[in-house]
């Protein structure tokens, strides 16, 4: 279940395979139907006119406000779990039952495949500036990737699958909920990362020859003489 962002409007996800849209009082104002199995997750865009839908059937279709389709998203080989707008509107983000994140433009054009998680992934989530999404995944662990796809950080600590995921409004606090009865908060503040990361590899690129003086110098380890 989603709220527009003017707050008018309830889009909910059924297992009977539509999306429904519901005005604050509590009526109906339009059905989506175009899904041929239960619907897991629907997400409004950033300008409250356009609905994301994540299926059983593997797609993930895009709507607009009125109840028109738009566009169907095919590419997972799977269910489709949770699906998720970045704030600028550009980006739909979809988590599968495949394993995959997969980054599709607005218009429905795939943009990025994350491969990663050893498991289904069950929600996904961006973080305020857009620039990093984060993935919760049966495998127990969040992953959190750059835009362009790249791996930031993989954050371990739930002992079973992790079912949803989420950003702090401010983009510096991940939390996590786990089928371990936990919910965990995670430090993404990057400048806090390194010097944890610095700390962690500090024997390991002091001492290894193959570390490039360039690499040493990202954790303040002077250059190796000769």
């Amino acid at each position: 279940m989603n709220f527009s962002p003017d707050g008018e409007t309830v889009a909910s996800a059924g297992y009977d395979g539509t999306v429904r849209l519901w005005s604050r009082d509590g009526s109906p104002v339009e059905t989506l139907e175009g899904h041929s199995g239960s619907v897991l997750s629907v997400s409004f865009s950033p300008d409250g006119e356009t609905v994301a839908s994540a299926g059983e059937d593997g797609t993930v279709r895009l709507w607009s406000r009125d109840g028109q389709p738009v566009e169907a998203l095919e590419g997972h080989s799977g269910w489709v779990r949770s699906v998720s707008f970045s704030p600028d509107g550009e980006t739909v983000a979809s988590a599968g039952e495949d394993g995959t994140v997969r980054l599709w433009s607005w218009d429905g054009q795939p943009v990025e495949t994350l491969e990663g998680h050893s498991g289904r992934v069950l929600s996904v989530s961006f973080s305020p500036d857009g620039e990093t999404v984060a993935s919760a995944g049966e495998d127990g662990t969040v992953r959190l990737w750059s835009r362009d796809g790249s791996s930031v950080e993989t954050l371990e600590g739930h002992s079973g699958r992790v079912l949803s995921v989420s950003f702090s409004p401010d983009g510096e606090t991940v939390a996590s909920a786990g089928a371990d009865g936990t919910v965990r908060l995670w430090n993404f503040d990057l400048d806090d990362l390194l010097v944890r990361g610095c700390h962690w590899l500090r024997d390991y690129l002091t001492t290894n020859p193959k570390v490039t003086d360039e690499e040493r110098r990202l954790c303040g380890i002077p250059a190796r003489e000769g």
